[in-house]
């Protein structure tokens, strides 16, 4: 998406539940240095305290000190490594319209104090950069359905170009960041092929919530992600 400013032209990317500039890296995404390259150092404390008052402007939340940082990241699997600004913060899809628009703001600091070798940007649940625990359900109601509503689930998948024969795979189970998988929301995985376009699935995902809720899963959580993003691999 592209959002015009009286000062220049900044398109952000959403993905599901991150939202990026210049570029939505496709996951896996690693870290490969914590620290910025020598010569975005200086400038990156500057970017960093102009972001956290843009978070605080956008009423985005951020839960510790080093959930907003300077970066080099790379693709798993190709391609070189990039400075990124990267913010970590709980997501939900009433914060998803705040997410563009600091995003956008970010975009525009970061052009305006650099002509070359810019600092992308991206904003991303704690779900995509922290380990992810996972057991499979153990609630009795949900599992006598579960076969039901998994082919129910199989089907609003086909019925979307976006992941229309690309659905690898299906799994219910509690899915989350606590080390005590029990204690993780109840969630739908869906893991599709590397050629899905993430920056559909949100459409995807809220049609597959509402026909939940007119079975009585409207508390089971979905989430989705790339085959090569897999945690269980």
């Amino acid at each position: 998406m592209a959002r015009r400013t009286s000062q220049q032209l900044v398109s952000v990317i959403t993905g599901w539940k991150r939202v990026a500039w210049l570029s939505l890296l496709q996951r896996p995404v690693y870290i490969t240095s914590e620290c910025p390259s020598e010569s975005h150092e200086a400038i990156s404390e500057v970017i960093i305290d102009e972001a956290r008052a843009i978070l605080q402007k956008h009423d985005i939340p951020i839960e510790k000190e080093d959930d907003i940082k300077v970066t080099m990241r790379q693709n798993a699997h190709y391609g070189c490594e990039i400075p990124t600004l990267l913010i970590v913060s709980p997501w939900s899809l009433e914060k998803q319209n705040a997410w563009e628009k600091a995003v956008e703001d970010m975009g525009r600091v970061i052009s305006d104090r650099m002509n070359k070798d810019h600092i992308y940007v991206e904003i991303t649940s704690p779900e995509l950069v922290q380990p992810i625990y996972f057991t499979s359900s153990e609630d009795p109601a949900l599992n006598k359905t579960w076969d039901s509503v998994r082919e129910m689930v199989y089907e609003r998948l086909q019925s979307f170009y976006a992941t229309k024969d690309q659905t690898s795979y299906i799994d219910l189970g509690m899915y989350g960041v606590n080390p005590d998988p029990k204690a993780n929301a109840m969630t739908i995985y869906i893991s599709v092929s590397d050629g899905s376009d993430e920056t559909l699935w949100l459409k995807v995902i809220t049609d597959i919530k509402s026909k939940l809720e007119s079975v009585g899963w409207g508390h089971v959580q979905v989430h989705m992600e790339h085959d090569a993003a897999w945690p269980w691999r």
